[in-house]
């Protein structure tokens, strides 16, 4: 059994865009985005030799700034199933990510929330990661995902950026992790004596 904690920068998701071109000087916007940055913990449990169970929980908030940005964050959690070593591991995994704080934002070259973006709840994840032990139980830990999901409807004053879509995006994770109970099998190396050096006279 394993316990992982870490802090996490994902997911993203792209907004709306406009430029517009005023005495020879063009000036772009972008509202409407979210880019997520927080903490993950998970809890894993050995089934099978290489095959481990995750439950993950993690909360972000949204670094981009509201009004013109969505939603102030999402928080929620996962289950998953993986192959894990001492030294790597790959897994996949579903996540339940419901977002708090409005779903509107000011839309480019406008000055109220008009514009509207709301994000599904479901979410899938394919991510793989290295360890590396700094001690017997623990080691530091980096792991990257593409995320699939939540689906998104949007719509603003634009009907050209009007749409449903589902995100496609990323999480990245830096972290600790703490080996509860050595899984089965894992045999620890012996602990190598020092030698005492012999004083000649």
């Amino acid at each position: 059994m394993q316990l992982s904690a870490g802090l996490v920068l994902g997911p993203h998701a792209l907004g709306e865009a406009d430029c517009q071109n005023t005495d020879g000087i063009s000036e772009c916007q972008h509202r409407g985005n979210f880019l997520g940055a927080g903490a993950t913990i998970e809890l894993r449990a050995q089934l099978f030799k290489f095959l481990y169970m995750h439950a993950r929980g993690v909360i972000v908030g949204n670094i981009r700034r509201r009004p013109y940005a969505v939603h102030s964050g999402l928080g929620g959690g996962g289950l998953g199933l993986g192959m894990y070593s001492r030294q790597a591991f790959i897994r996949g995994e579903y996540m339940l990510v419901p977002t708090f704080g409005p779903d509107t934002y000011v839309p480019p070259f406008y000055d109220k929330q008009v514009a509207r973006d709301r994000y599904g709840l479901h979410a899938g994840m394919i991510s793989g990661g290295i360890h590396k032990y700094v001690s017997q139980r623990t080691a530091l830990e980096l792991w990257a995902g593409m995320v699939i999901g939540p689906s998104s409807r949007r719509t603003s004053l634009s009907e050209q950026v009007a749409e449903k879509r589902v995100l496609i995006t990323f999480m990245v994770s830096v972290g600790v992790l703490f080996d509860v109970v050595l899984a089965k099998g894992h045999v620890p190396p012996p602990k190598q004596q020092r030698k005492r050096k012999r004083r000649v006279w």
